[in-house]
């Protein structure tokens, strides 16, 4: 989610609220947090907001993904190196570690650290101590720990792939994130929030969402989660030309997601049922190959316009939201 946005913890909906009485209950600890939750749920969010409304908030938040660097860079990000230590180690370079000295380190992303880099976090964990790679000298630090992950580090455990006492030394406060499908009642005022960030950041002047565009967006599935929704309120206040969102501004995808869920599994009562189903999907993916251009959608699987726009007609099928895509 955007820096930009001012409150990022909606919590309209009940677990959320849950979540929320959760965190201003550990905030001003210096409690270990691990926060659980699907891609795109805001776990980088909340690990700001629990340092900013710590007992560290004046000091430095430093984050790092373990998951965008491999083992070896990993370890001397983390603990820093000393001159030498490996070929390219030029000088001494200070880690996230030491950088987050008596603030708050983020690691996020926790489940894809190696064995090694495991290990070395859990002596940091109890000791608060490590040594920069290449150097047998300690270093003392003082930092709130708040790691993130979207795998399930007990299954992880399980499968070897993650050490057990690890896991027990970063969950001594757990939070988990609930998916945005879960927190439905949330989705408008995340968008009322998104429009507001995408009018600033592209000079536009977008007013709201209209009710019939609402609700496909409240009943979409959004497996990308908050993530996922700030885009697509972007891309639509940046697409529209109207002041306010319509139902032909939002991606066509979000529009047939049911329909193309449910053919998957549909057990169809008769075969005009079927044949009408397989024909509206038909007709919908010729329609967005082409950006809903008749003569062209007509000429490629072989129809005459004029039958063309009864069967669209008969299908209940709005060509004029396809004129968008491409």
């Amino acid at each position: 989610m955007s820096s930009e946005i001012a409150s990022p913890f909606i919590a309209n909906a009940p677990v959320m609220r849950d979540v929320l009485d959760r965190l201003n209950r550990i905030a001003h600890s210096h409690a270990t947090v691990l926060i659980e939750g699907e891609s795109g749920t805001g776990k980088e969010v909340c690990a700001r907001w629990i340092h900013d409304n710590g007992m560290r908030s004046n000091e430095r938040f430093v984050g790092v993904n373990c998951a965008a660097l491999p083992d070896s860079l990993l370890e001397s990000e983390l603990f820093g190196h000393e001159k030498g230590a490996f070929t390219g180690a030029t000088a001494q370079r200070i880690g996230r570690f030491e950088q987050a000295n008596r603030g708050t380190i983020f690691l996020d992303e926790i489940g894809a650290a190696s064995p090694a880099v495991q290990l070395r976090l859990l002596r940091v964990l109890q000791e608060r101590e490590f040594e920069r790679v290449g150097s047998t000298q300690s270093v003392n630090v003082d930092v709130r720990v708040v790691a993130a992950t979207n795998v399930d580090l007990e299954q992880e455990v399980r499968e070897g792939r993650f050490r057990e006492d690890l896991l027990y030394r970063l969950k001594v406060v757990p939070i988990k994130l609930p998916p945005l499908r879960e927190r439905t009642s949330d989705i408008p005022h995340f968008v009322k929030q998104f429009i507001q960030v995408a009018n600033r950041r592209n000079g536009r002047n977008v007013l709201g969402v209209r009710e019939e565009a609402m609700r496909i967006l409240s009943d979409y599935p959004w497996p990308g989660n908050v993530r996922q929704l700030a885009n697509v309120v972007e891309q639509m206040v940046v697409l529209t030309r109207n002041d306010s969102i319509a139902h032909n501004d939002v991606p066509v995808d979000l529009i047939e997601w049911r329909s193309r869920d449910e053919t998957s599994t549909m057990d169809f009562a008769n075969f005009k049922e079927a044949r009408a189903v397989f024909e509206r999907r038909f007709l919908c993916n010729a329609l967005r190959r082409h950006n809903g251009v008749i003569a062209q959608v007509a000429e490629a699987i072989g129809m005459s316009r004029k039958n063309l726009y009864i069967k669209l007609e008969t299908l209940d099928i709005d060509y004029d939201r396809y004129r968008k895509c491409g």
